[in-house]
């Protein structure tokens, strides 16, 4: 086979040229389903990138792990090479492909920690999607970290990501998460039969065990809700999100639920209106000593019940001074409440169109949407700052408070004794 007679697909020629023509973009997303030939096109992407410039450029190649790699998109790039008489050379001991001028570490994803010791010009990245989510993230914050270099032309440095959809999962979030934050970037999506390559009966196939959502997500590359795995089912944007700020009286009662980590506290505020819990603010504290001062700041005249994670009692204890004098009244408990009935009464409001998130929580809201259950059943527990965990956790404690101790919720509190028991 010679490179002259190869013709990419539509979706691998689009992608690759998307890179070369949006030189201002860095992040590029090829989402797209089973059998679609995503590492193909990230292959080719390397033959591209490798044989461009002239002065030696430093990639990473990056995947669920090194074994991952080997078996997938670096036998793609050898077994191209060996057909076009292309020279390279894998030091597999150290993980580091010599292609062109080109420089490729091959680093996994699902050690973020190990990105933090690279500087880079590119980043090629597959299946981000089979990591969890809070190591989709996590990896994916620490990548942009270190691909910072610009290439020997100017062209800004880059992240080339093709995965398949596994729902509301880490691509989402991290496509949301830079819609939030107004980072442009380029989206393609391509379907399973767009591949002219697979068997008719295996697209076939695939089409027939799925239904209507997994077909949309597993072979045409959206981002859809699978039920299946959520630990909140009944979170609905249309039904629980407000597009607006929620003005806060200044006679209302603000009740805070805290979660505690080391370096990052996550914090919901919410107030109570006609049997209804508003979420009003979420904070992230990186010294919880400071989270009395920041609390009495974003509510400088109302009634504040705090509600810290009870694993931390000894933490707080040593922060009652503060907490006095900003005149917070802290309620804590010897136990936090039982996970299972705090999922219960979360679910249950929104159900009931008696929770309502305002616009100040897109972190929560999206923590809702995507934090699922682990393979043992129990809700997902992440690594770092953005996993969804830890302010669903803050959520949770300030719900059951107000569930249990507020008359207007009395009959739910007694159902969810029942249903969660």
């Amino acid at each position: 086979m010679a490179i002259n007679e190869f013709r990419p697909l539509v979706h691998q020629e689009k992608i690759v040229a998307a890179v070369e023509f949006y030189r201002d973009i860095n992040d590029f997303f090829l989402i797209a389903g089973y059998g679609s030939g995503k590492t193909f096109t990230l292959m080719i992407f390397v033959m591209v990138i490798s044989s461009r410039y002239k002065q030696p450029i430093v990639i990473g190649l990056f995947g669920p792990t090194i074994t991952f790699m080997e078996k997938n998109l670096l036998n793609e790039i050898f077994v191209f090479c060996a057909l076009n008489c292309i020279r390279y050379r894998y030091n597999s001991q150290k993980s580091v492909l010599f292609l062109g001028n080109a420089i490729f570490y091959v680093i996994p994803t699902s050690d973020p920690k190990v990105i933090y010791g690279y500087t880079l010009q590119g980043a090629i990245i597959d299946e981000h999607d089979e990591l969890s989510i809070s190591t989709a993230i996590e990896a994916d914050k620490a990548i942009m970290e270190r691909t910072r270099k610009p290439l020997p032309d100017g062209r800004a440095p880059f992240r080339v990501y093709a995965t398949t959809s596994q729902g509301y999962k880490g691509m989402y979030a991290i496509t949301e998460s830079r819609k939030k934050q107004k980072i442009p970037y380029y989206l393609l999506r391509a379907k399973t039969k767009d591949n002219p390559h697979n068997d008719p009966s295996y697209v076939r196939n695939l089409y027939t065990i799925y239904n209507e959502n997994e077909r949309k997500v597993y072979l045409e590359g959206y981002f859809l809700n699978l039920t299946t795995g959520r630990v909140y089912p009944q979170y609905n944007p249309l039904k629980v999100d407000l597009q607006e700020s929620i003005k806060i009286e200044p006679n209302e009662t603000v009740h805070v639920g805290q979660d505690l980590n080391s370096g990052f506290s996550k914090a919901t505020a919410y107030v109570v209106r006609d049997g209804k819990a508003y979420a009003v603010k979420t904070f992230s504290f990186p010294a919880i000593g400071d989270a009395p001062r920041i609390i009495r700041a974003a509510f400088p005249t109302n009634r504040i019940l705090w509600y810290p994670d009870s694993s931390g009692k000894e933490i707080m204890q040593g922060y009652l001074s503060e907490i006095r004098e900003q005149g917070i009244e802290l309620r804590m408990g010897s136990v936090n409440p039982p996970i299972i009935e705090r999922i219960f009464f979360v679910n249950k409001l929104m159900e009931l169109g008696r929770l309502v998130i305002g616009f100040d929580c897109e972190d929560l809201k999206l923590a809702l949407k995507v934090r699922q259950f682990d393979d043992t059943g129990k809700p997902e527990k992440g690594k770092g700052e953005a996993a969804p965990d830890h302010i669903c956790d803050s959520n949770e404690y300030v719900i059951w408070r107000i569930v249990s101790s507020l008359p207007e919720f009395f009959d739910l509190f007694q159902v969810g004794h029942r249903e969660a028991a």
